[in-house]
């Protein structure tokens, strides 16, 4: 472990990058390293009045990684930042698991930092603002957590004191992620971004600014959570689940089974992802031009109402067809694949699509089917 001590400083930034792991199976990510190490450089660079106390932490282990984590979460007054650059995993019960130098995968909870963990160290700092880097795939997994985060800052009592939580997240689902991209950018925004004499830069701002700067970047996905949330405040899932009410059980058990695998923050499903109050319109339309796939549940009477003008699942799937968007037809029971004939010109491309078939009441199956969805991301 290196320190790179700019000066004693209020901020304080934890910068983690692993590049090398004991096990083989978890393949070492050169990049990791040395995106930690030019981040920082660039603190170093800072102005005087701006400095900040970095800990650059390569190749940690566990335990490497928990005591600068929970050393720079007791001295932070006014910013803190925790940057992680490497594998993220997920334990058997989705949650995100980053990984360190020790880990092994057949047990990432135990060997790992899961977290759920950083979130426990960084609720107890008294720094006035956290900006939290998740430069791995896997991160979105993350993402239900940080709902339940915004969830009780909204529950506090009016004037309590707490931090402005800020999250910069990449790979929202397991593709092969290069940890560093996020690093990179933040590097180059940091030599950049304006400062006033005698400040700190705003890194909660500079999150913000990568965000809109990498907005249609294919990968990663991005996202970014405050303390608190608003009505339109919906976030990038990969999949999207497009389902008639008789449909819902299936539709709601293919949710299930992605969120054990990638956290429910991997799927939208109206039911469960519109905001209350939102514009239920919006919602949809914004989510759906942004997701990598649209899942169409169709069960036994599904063309019945598919010729109402009014219908919103076919509005939905033409939606996905004018965006380019994949569709994958997920056919429920021993019913056969949607005829062109049956269905309004705008979705007729429905009954060429190479569809999946599932039983509602069949768990293993439905789990090899989220196998092949997995396969299109």
């Amino acid at each position: 472990m290196a320190d790179r001590v700019v000066r004693m400083a209020r901020s304080r930034a934890v910068l983690v990058g692993v590049a090398r792991y004991d096990d083989p199976s978890l393949p070492d990510l050169p990049s990791a390293d040395r995106a930690a190490e030019d981040l920082a450089r660039g603190f170093e660079e800072l102005p005087a009045g701006g400095a900040v106390l970095v800990d650059t932490v390569v190749d940690a282990d566990r335990h490497e990684f928990v005591r600068a984590l929970v050393e720079a979460c007791a001295d932070a007054e006014d910013q803190l930042i925790l940057y992680f650059s490497g594998h993220g995993v997920l334990s058997r019960f989705g949650e995100l698991v980053l990984a360190t130098r020790d880990c092994d995968p057949r047990a990432p909870e135990l060997t790992g930092v899961p977290w759920n963990s950083v979130r426990a160290a960084l609720a107890d700092t008294q720094a006035r603002s956290v900006i939290v880097i998740l430069d791995c795939c896997f991160s979105g997994a993350a993402d239900s957590a940080l709902q339940e985060s915004q969830q009780i800052a909204e529950a506090a009592p009016a004037g309590s004191r707490g931090p402005q939580f800020t999250y910069l997240m990449a790979g929202r689902a397991p593709w092969p992620y290069q940890p560093g991209v996020l690093g990179a950018a933040l590097r180059t925004a940091m030599d950049a971004f304006p400062v006033e004499d005698g400040a700190s830069p705003d890194f909660a701002a500079l999150a913000v600014l990568l965000r809109h700067e990498m907005t249609g970047v294919s990968q990663p996905k991005l996202a970014i959570s405050g303390s608190r949330s608003t009505a339109n405040d919906h976030r990038v899932s990969p999949i999207f689940i497009t389902y008639r009410v008789e449909d819902s059980g299936l539709a709601a058990a293919i949710d299930q089974a992605v969120a054990n695998r990638l956290g429910k923050a991997a799927v939208f499903r109206s039911t469960r992802s519109i905001p209350i109050g939102a514009n239920f319109r919006e919602v949809i339309a914004d989510s759906i031009r942004r997701a990598q796939v649209v899942v169409a549940v169709i069960g036994p009477d599904w063309e019945s109402r598919s010729t109402a003008p009014d219908d919103w699942v076919v509005h939905e799937i033409a939606t996905a067809f004018e965006h380019g968007i994949p569709v994958v037809p997920v056919v429920v029971g021993a019913r056969g694949p949607v005829r062109a004939e049956d269905v309004p010109e705008r979705i007729r491309q429905l009954a060429y699509l190479q569809f999946l078939q599932v039983r509602a009441d069949a768990p293993e199956v439905i789990d090899a089917v989220v196998g092949r969805l997995l396969e299109v991301l």
